[in-house]
């Protein structure tokens, strides 16, 4: 199900929040720049970092998905 799953991000929040994460881990941090994304939404920091997290054990969309999963499961014991 997951792995069958379409790996292309539409573009919207999901996207730029990726992205902004991808950015920050790579020492890019042009998404606080006055009108880029994280200065017109400071309330995604949040996701940013925890998607930071994830980035840094796979760049695959796959990955979050599949995590996704994990803790959706994980939480309905």
């Amino acid at each position: 199900m997951v792995f069958n799953a379409d790996t292309y991000l539409r573009p919207s929040d999901q996207i730029s929040v990726w992205q902004a994460a991808q950015n920050i881990n790579a020492g890019r941090y042009t998404d606080f720049k006055k009108g880029a994304y994280l200065n017109v939404y400071p309330f995604q920091i949040g996701i940013v970092t925890f998607e930071r997290l994830v980035a840094m054990f796979s760049k695959n969309i796959t990955f979050l998905y599949f995590l996704n999963l994990i803790l959706k499961l994980e939480s309905m014991k």
